[in-house]
């Protein structure tokens, strides 16, 4: 029993020499490997919000890795804007919360802004930073007349922050947020195509309308805005999740 014992003990000690040899080489060449060499996941940046993996990247992408965030507008400018609600101009109070959110926004973020109004649906303000000031005389020139192409819209949208993913190579945040007071006509094919891309964020703000219609209900979040505080607190709501906003900024003071 003895001899066995021994035998034993000495298998024992040479296997876990082994095994702190196999441990001490797997170090070295894990120290040794350069950085050109080691899986593309060893090399991606360290950053809070990883990568979308729901939309793939196009074969021929040039761009470059960013955390950036995205803010793409829907402004709604249609005839029915022209009509009051809590005492004021709709198109009037929606402007007014958005010039009171707008001071808040650093200029870092991204802003896009599509708008369908009296001078026809098209986007006003291309997605990129800088360009609070082209962004409020964009909003602040918005004439309220015609229909509500409001579907058209939020395709146009998603397509304008798709092809910003593609530029960030999917890295940072992709939100849209939705200013309107009117029903339409192809909302939920339209929703469908947004939600389709995986990496967009929808936010819908009614301004004196009531829920029940696809784009509340296929939103991520949803405000029913009866007031313009409302409309502000709607627009808070909106970024709350990002780290580069302070929810206090966003106190309305009557």
């Amino acid at each position: 029993m003895r001899r066995f014992s021994k035998i034993s003990l000495l298998l024992a000690c040479l296997l876990l020499c082994l095994g702190l040899t196999a441990c001490e080489t797997n170090n070295q060449q894990s120290q040794s490997t350069p950085v050109a060499q080691r899986p593309a996941s060893q090399t991606q940046p360290t950053t809070t919000t990883a990568r979308h993996n729901t939309t793939p990247l196009g074969d021929s992408v040039d761009g470059e890795a960013e955390m950036t965030r995205n803010l793409y507008f829907i402004f709604d400018g249609s005839g029915s804007m022209d009509e009051r609600c809590s005492g004021q101009k709709k198109i009037d109070g929606a402007k007014a919360a958005v010039a009171k959110f707008m001071e808040t926004v650093p200029a870092n973020v991204n802003l896009g802004l599509w708008v369908f109004a009296a001078a026809g649906s098209s986007e006003r303000v291309s997605l990129g930073p800088d360009n609070r000031d082209a962004f409020m005389q964009a909003v602040n020139g918005i004439r309220a007349d015609g229909g509500t192409p409001l579907a058209d819209a939020l395709r146009n949208a998603a397509d304008k922050l798709e092809a910003q993913y593609q530029k960030q190579l999917g890295y940072g945040e992709y939100r849209l947020i939705v200013v309107t007071d009117g029903q339409a006509n192809g909302l939920d094919k339209a929703m469908r195509y947004v939600n389709s891309k995986g990496f967009i964020q929808v936010y819908a703000i009614s301004l004196c309308i009531d829920l029940d219609n696809d784009l509340m209900k296929q939103s991520r979040d949803q405000c029913a805005a009866n007031d313009y505080d409302k409309l502000l607190e709607g627009l808070k709501q909106a970024a709350a999740e990002s780290q580069t906003f302070d929810a206090t900024d966003f106190e309305v003071t009557n």
